[in-house]
């Protein structure tokens, strides 16, 4: 499973990070076995170094290192992609938690705090794919509708 770590696009949220540390807490039943989670940014985000830790299962914290205080300041959107390689055996319609835990905080270039609001989420595991079509391709605009399968 991949979660996106993201500033809105829509509201323009470009601030510069230059430092920062992401706590985040997940099922550790919900892993393939011998497997721990990861994590990238997209290189359109700016310069960032980012440190991975594992302080026991269930907890992913990621430094954030933007040494040139590059990181979100021109493109916002998608920052962090978290990579969570999940059991394929995890039953169906579970809902599993991921929160940021405390020590979760964004810093700007020189080391003010940013305020951030932090958004959790959840992984879903589906018996259906949500995938829909929208029928651009026939010249059609209107309502989205789920794909046949």
């Amino acid at each position: 499973a991949h979660r996106e770590v993201m500033t809105y696009e829509e509201k323009g949220e470009r601030f510069a990070i230059g430092s920062g540390t992401l706590v985040l807490d997940y099922d550790p039943a919900l892993l393939l076995g011998g497997h721990v989670p990861t994590a990238s940014a997209d290189p359109r985000h700016g310069e960032v170094s980012l440190t991975l830790d594992h302080p026991f299962p269930g907890r992913l914290v990621i430094g954030i290192d933007s040494g040139d205080g590059s990181f979100n300041s021109e493109v916002p959107g998608d920052l962090i992609v978290v990579h969570l390689p999940t059991d394929p055996g995890a039953p169906l319609g579970t809902n599993s938690n991921l929160t940021f835990a405390a020590g979760t905080g964004l810093f700007a270039p020189g080391g003010a705090p940013i305020a951030t609001f932090f958004e959790n989420g959840q992984l879903q595991f589906r018996s259906k794919p949500q995938i829909f079509r929208d029928n651009f391709e026939i010249g059609d605009a209107g309502w989205w509708s789920e794909a046949a399968p």
